[in-house]
């Protein structure tokens, strides 16, 4: 099975970042205080999100590709190696 790309998630997390600045003067100001800095903190979690999820592409990458380990990451063991028996 082939891979497909994932979404453009920089994009789309740009593209509700612009509908919530449009909202902020009109229907945001209506949101109770509580309800409007929840709205702020999910964003910044998706902000950090799609920061991270490059680094997570290229660790997951090196995980699968033989021969190409993360940098940092423990050398794989056999289960035998494990237990003693060699």
């Amino acid at each position: 099975m082939a891979a497909q790309p994932r979404p453009d998630v920089a994009g789309a997390l740009r593209t509700l970042e612009r509908s919530i600045d449009d909202a902020r003067s009109t229907e945001l100001l209506d949101w109770p205080p509580a309800a409007r800095g929840a709205l702020v903190a999910g964003i910044e979690h998706l902000r950090r999100l799609v920061e991270l999820l490059p680094l997570l592409d290229e660790y997951v990458r090196r995980m699968i590709l033989p021969g190409d380990p993360a940098p940092g990451a423990p050398k794989h063991r056999s289960r035998r190696h494990k237990a003693g028996r060699e």
